[in-house]
């Protein structure tokens, strides 16, 4: 796993356990503790809309992308070769990461919002 695969995965998981901790305290949430945890998550969400945005220029620039399923199959789409269907997976995937992106922003807002 890369680098950034492990940050993001800590992030994640020290978020759950921040906000699994938060949830069982018999005084009830601390609202500091539960920003740190939408801060981890929102940290978590931006790296990995940073590696999609790294994964989408190399796309572009090359020319080559590749999309999975979730049953695990993959397939490999060249520019020259396949247009409409590399087109229709950078659109897919880019949807994708903006889903990611909204996730993020909307972590950091509830990490920083005034209530």
């Amino acid at each position: 796993m890369l680098t950034l695969g492990l940050v993001i995965t800590s992030a994640v998981c020290g978020s759950a356990a921040i906000a699994l901790y938060n949830k069982g305290r018999s005084a009830g949430p601390k609202k500091g503790i539960a920003q740190l945890a939408w801060m981890l998550m929102g940290i978590a969400f931006s790296l990995w809309f940073y590696g999609g945005i790294g994964g989408l220029v190399y796309s572009l620039e090359n020319g080559i992308i590749t999309g999975q399923s979730r049953g695990g199959g993959s397939a490999t789409f060249h520019h020259a070769e396949h247009p409409i269907l590399y087109w229709a997976t950078v659109t897919a995937l880019s949807g994708g990461l903006g889903g990611i992106g909204i996730f993020a922003v909307m972590a950091f807002w509830q990490a920083f919002k005034k209530a």
